[in-house]
């Protein structure tokens, strides 16, 4: 698949993550915890970076790309969330 089908199809399920966070923001319902400072924010990437190096650290062989990707997204729909909610 050629480069630019690679990044569209990233940017469609970070755009998919996006959606599933509004809703879940936008569900009286559900306790979803905005994130109360930059401390916050910063903490909960660094879990989720750590996530991602746990299954980077794998052998190759046991390393599941899926696993990473999924990582990688909730890093960057967590980032933008924490653009907005600090603004």
């Amino acid at each position: 698949m050629p480069l630019d089908e690679r990044y569209d199809e990233a940017l469609v399920e970070v755009i998919e993550e996006l959606v599933m966070l509004k809703a879940k923001v936008d569900d009286p319902n559900h306790p979803f915890d905005n994130l109360h400072s930059p401390h916050h924010g910063w903490a909960l990437l660094h879990e989720e970076m750590d996530e991602l190096w746990e299954e980077i650290r794998k052998k190759n062989e046991f390393r599941d790309k899926d696993a990473m990707r999924e990582e990688a997204k909730q890093i960057a729909a967590l980032a933008i969330r924490f653009m907005t909610d600090l603004t």
